[in-house]
Protein backbone atom coordinates (compact mmCIF):
# COMPACT_ATOMS: atom_id res chain seq x y z
CA UNK A 1 0.00 0.00 0.00
CA UNK A 2 1.50 3.63 -0.97
CA UNK A 3 1.67 6.59 0.85
CA UNK A 4 0.85 8.68 -2.53
CA UNK A 5 -2.40 9.63 -2.73
CA UNK A 6 -4.82 8.55 -5.97
CA UNK A 7 -3.91 10.66 -9.02
CA UNK A 8 -6.57 13.49 -9.62
CA UNK A 9 -7.81 13.76 -13.07
CA UNK A 10 -7.19 17.01 -14.11
CA UNK A 11 -8.95 18.96 -17.55
CA UNK A 12 -6.08 19.49 -19.88
CA UNK A 13 -7.56 22.84 -20.66
CA UNK A 14 -7.51 24.06 -17.16
CA UNK A 15 -3.70 23.01 -17.02
CA UNK A 16 -2.94 24.88 -20.51
CA UNK A 17 -4.72 28.01 -19.45
CA UNK A 18 -2.28 27.92 -15.95
CA UNK A 19 0.78 26.51 -18.27
CA UNK A 20 0.57 29.88 -20.39
CA UNK A 21 0.01 32.11 -17.36
CA UNK A 22 3.26 30.91 -15.95
CA UNK A 23 4.85 31.55 -18.96
CA UNK A 24 3.28 34.81 -19.32
CA UNK A 25 4.93 35.49 -16.36
CA UNK A 26 8.45 35.07 -16.86
CA UNK A 27 7.86 37.60 -19.33
CA UNK A 28 6.98 35.08 -22.24
CA UNK A 29 10.56 33.66 -22.09
CA UNK A 30 10.65 30.18 -24.52
CA UNK A 31 12.29 26.83 -23.76
CA UNK A 32 10.45 26.58 -20.14
CA UNK A 33 7.52 24.53 -21.71
CA UNK A 34 7.68 21.27 -19.74
CA UNK A 35 8.68 23.55 -16.88
CA UNK A 36 5.23 25.33 -17.13
CA UNK A 37 3.20 22.34 -17.81
CA UNK A 38 4.59 20.47 -14.88
CA UNK A 39 4.00 23.34 -12.61
CA UNK A 40 0.41 23.56 -13.85
CA UNK A 41 -0.65 20.04 -13.15
CA UNK A 42 1.20 20.24 -9.50
CA UNK A 43 -0.64 23.60 -8.73
CA UNK A 44 -4.16 21.96 -9.94
CA UNK A 45 -3.24 19.19 -7.47
CA UNK A 46 -2.50 21.40 -4.61
CA UNK A 47 1.09 19.31 -4.56
CA UNK A 48 4.47 20.62 -4.85
CA UNK A 49 6.18 17.01 -3.22
CA UNK A 50 8.13 16.18 -6.89
CA UNK A 51 9.30 20.24 -6.92
CA UNK A 52 10.55 19.98 -2.84
CA UNK A 53 12.44 16.36 -3.14
CA UNK A 54 13.72 17.82 -6.39
CA UNK A 55 15.03 21.32 -4.84
CA UNK A 56 16.18 19.19 -1.84
CA UNK A 57 18.61 16.83 -3.42
CA UNK A 58 20.01 19.68 -6.46
CA UNK A 59 19.11 17.24 -9.54
CA UNK A 60 20.66 18.64 -12.60
CA UNK A 61 17.22 20.44 -14.68
CA UNK A 62 17.47 17.96 -17.27
CA UNK A 63 17.33 14.99 -15.14
CA UNK A 64 14.46 16.46 -13.32
CA UNK A 65 12.20 16.72 -16.71
CA UNK A 66 13.09 13.40 -17.57
CA UNK A 67 12.42 11.87 -13.93
CA UNK A 68 9.06 14.21 -14.71
CA UNK A 69 8.56 13.02 -17.81
CA UNK A 70 8.91 8.92 -16.45
CA UNK A 71 6.26 9.59 -13.49
CA UNK A 72 3.85 11.29 -15.60
CA UNK A 73 4.28 7.87 -17.96
CA UNK A 74 3.96 5.50 -14.97
CA UNK A 75 0.66 7.90 -14.10
CA UNK A 76 -0.89 7.74 -17.91
CA UNK A 77 -0.04 10.62 -19.00
CA UNK A 78 1.87 9.50 -21.93
CA UNK A 79 1.31 12.18 -24.54
CA UNK A 80 3.77 14.54 -21.98
CA UNK A 81 6.18 11.32 -21.33
CA UNK A 82 6.16 10.84 -25.29
CA UNK A 83 7.10 14.46 -26.37
CA UNK A 84 10.75 14.75 -23.69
Amino acid sequence: MSNEPAPTNLDREDVERRAYELYEQRGREDGYDWDDWLAAERELRGSSEAETREAATDVPPATARRRRADQSQREGRTEIAREV
